[in-house]
């Protein structure tokens, strides 16, 4: 496997595990749940994509390569469509605006089902459009998050929603940049590491009932930084004789150190649930 399988599959695996793990919560607040649809649906887009990426080229399995095809283009679709629900749950906004997120899910929806389930999946044009349209429909959750920082009175929350549409718009970005790199120019798979990385923000956000704060975030990503290192320099010790591909042994070795460290979060994810009809929104209410 290249370095783009396996940071597909490392992102499945994260992104599987956290939304199994808010379902696992007992008496979760709605928001927990549509954050478990949000990272499943990102998970299983990339499981779809490791399987697809696994199986094209061979002879013995095509079915499995066509069928990762077309869950992979169905799932990119939906992705919009969890993310606004989310978003919407978890910002409060004013209920008209929920009239703008219907259109979007459902032409999500239809998109997904046109293009995935049809022969129009082989199409590179038309899974071009469908990404197209996945970006531009995923740039409403920005759009959303801008809208509770102009409207909102307090400067600290203005402030941590900062860094929550920061961390939006960098994932789209870097998404876009590893659809483009292979047909366009060459690009390091970043994708899935920034997504894993926000989704484990987000569910940080949603498990201590408030946004966290930039020094604070520094603080758990220096954590698990550190616990990563040490693990990561352990398995590289006990690995540095293997011969091959140097940057995929460098990318194995990253992935295990940060494979342990998302393992804490996980095991405090199926915890017992404080208080969980109490999760304060960023507009002071509560779920």
């Amino acid at each position: 496997m290249d370095i783009r399988t396996q940071s597909a599959l490392l992102a499945a695996i994260v992104g599987l595990a956290l939304g199994l793990s808010m379902l696992l919560r007992g008496g979760r607040a709605r928001v927990l749940t549509l954050y478990s649809f949000f990272a499943l649906n990102v998970g299983g887009y990339y499981f779809a994509q490791f399987l697809f990426s696994l199986f094209w080229a061979s002879s013995r399995f095509p079915w499995v390569a066509r069928i990762a095809l077309s869950a992979t283009v169905v799932l990119a679709a939906l992705v919009p469509s969890t993310a606004l629900a989310f978003f919407l749950e978890f910002l409060g906004v004013r209920p008209r605006i929920y009239r703008y997120a219907r259109p979007v899910a459902l032409l999500s929806i239809l998109l997904g089902i046109v293009v995935g389930l049809t022969p129009l999946a082989y199409q590179l044009w038309a899974r071009i459009v469908v990404s197209a349209w996945v970006f531009a429909a995923l740039s409403a959750s920005v759009s959303l998050l801008m809208y509770r920082i102009r409207h909102s009175d307090s400067r600290i929350e203005r402030g941590r929603l900062t860094y929550l549409a920061i961390g939006a718009a960098a994932s789209i970005v870097f998404a876009a940049l590893d659809f483009l790199s292979g047909r366009v120019f060459p690009f390091p798979p970043l994708g899935p590491i920034v997504i894993t990385l926000y989704l484990f923000f987000l569910a940080q956000t949603l498990l201590r009932l408030r946004l966290m704060d930039l020094h604070e975030l520094l603080g758990k990503f220096a954590s698990q930084a550190v616990l990563a290192a040490i693990l990561a320099a352990v398995f590289a010790t006990l690995t540095a004789w293997v011969q091959g591909n140097s940057s995929l042994f460098l990318f194995n070795t990253a992935s295990k150190g940060r494979g342990a460290g998302g393992g804490h979060l996980l095991s405090r994810a199926v915890r017992a649930d404080p208080e969980p009809h109490q999760l304060t929104r960023p507009d002071g209410n509560h779920h």
